[in-house]
């Protein structure tokens, strides 16, 4: 791998220079173990993409956002590591800040008070860093979830209804990092009922089978089987979609109806 990144370097290909960079650093965070060399070709992927010309970076648009979300949880992990163990975590948080953050007019003496923060992933760890660890005010972490927050409504809001899901799960895992575990349960509850009515018209309809035959038989059972294995993995997938790899989707239908 070191060698296609040597190679890479000098080349004019710049997607291919983003594409293996960003790769190759998503390989060492979850293969390797190389924090360090992950983080470094994350950061170098993205200012690749950063300089890239509109066409790149609008061709390789969901590279960046995959690349910023591993990059801010694996800050972000490495941070809370650093804690743990006691040692500096200064250099982990303060690019997990710079990630989160769209503009600042932060003072020495008034640190984030005039920090502006995007709707993204980054944003809303480096609000969970806050309350966790630096044991921030509310009003001070808070805040870093406004942005994404009011995306969120806005695509429950408009008249478009195909984002409405993404907006409701979107909503939803962000209660959950606010520590609103009531309001989001609530909404995973309406997420969710869809897969409830479609177990209990499965059910109903086995049962009305049963009636007609007298017996349940074998066919019967698999297919009972293989209506609960649909709803489990369904249910498994929605889950899934609320972990960093699967802000790419609401990223992706944040954009519809603004």
């Amino acid at each position: 791998m070191q060698q296609a990144l040597d190679v890479v370097t000098t080349s004019k290909n710049t997607s291919m220079k983003i594409w293996l960079q960003g790769e190759v650093g998503l390989f060492r965070y979850q293969y390797v173990d190389d924090d360090d060399g992950a983080v470094k070709l994350l950061e170098q992927a993205l200012k690749t993409l950063a300089g890239a010309d509109a066409a790149v970076q609008k061709l390789e648009r969901w590279g960046r956002d995959r690349y910023r979300h591993s990059l801010a949880k694996l800050l972000f992990d490495s941070a809370v590591s650093a804690q743990k163990n006691g040692t500096n975590a200064w250099p982990y948080t303060k690019r997990l800040k710079q990630l989160a953050t769209v503009s600042s007019a932060s003072s020495e003496d008034n640190e984030d008070a005039f920090d502006f923060f995007g709707p993204g992933y980054a944003s809303m760890l480096w609000g969970c860093w806050l309350r966790t660890y630096e044991k921030s005010e509310e009003t001070m972490w808070k805040k870093t979830f406004t942005a994404r927050v009011l995306d969120e409504i806005s695509m429950l809001d408009d008249e478009d209804p195909s984002n409405d899901m993404a907006g409701l799960h979107s909503l939803a895992i962000t209660l959950l990092h606010l520590d609103e575990e009531e309001a989001a349960g609530s909404l995973l509850a309406v997420l969710f009922m869809p897969l409830k009515e479609l177990r209990e018209r499965a059910k109903a309809e086995n049962d009305d089978d049963n009636d007609d035959d007298g017996s349940e038989n074998i066919d019967e059972v698999q297919d009972s089987n293989a209506v609960d294995d649909d709803i489990k993995k369904e249910i498994g997938r929605e889950v899934k979609h609320g972990t960093q790899d699967n802000e790419h989707d609401w990223e992706k239908n944040r954009g519809r109806g603004f």
